[in-house]
C-alpha cells in the first residue's frame, strides 16, 4: 500500500503523506472492526503514531 517504503519514508512527500493516511485509516477501521468490541485492539488509540508521523492534520 505504501509502494515498498516505510511509513516514515513515506511521509517525506506530498503524496506519500496521503498514502499513508489511507493505510492508517484502514488499520484503525479494520481494528475497530474486527470482532469483540471488548477486545484491547478493538479500543487501540492510534492518535501516537499519528503524531509520530506527523500527519495528525489528515486524520479525519
Amino acid at each position: 500500500m505504501l509502494g515498498g517504503e516505510t511509513p516514515r519514508a513515506a511521509v517525506k512527500t506530498a503524496s506519500g503523506r496521503l498514502k499513508v493516511a489511507e493505510w492508517l485509516k484502514l488499520i484503525e477501521n479494520k481494528t475497530a472492526m474486527a470482532g469483540d468490541s471488548n477486545s484491547a485492539m478493538a479500543s487501540y488509540d492510534f492518535s501516537w503514531l499519528w503524531a509520530e508521523l506527523g500527519i495528525s492534520e489528515l486524520r479525519r
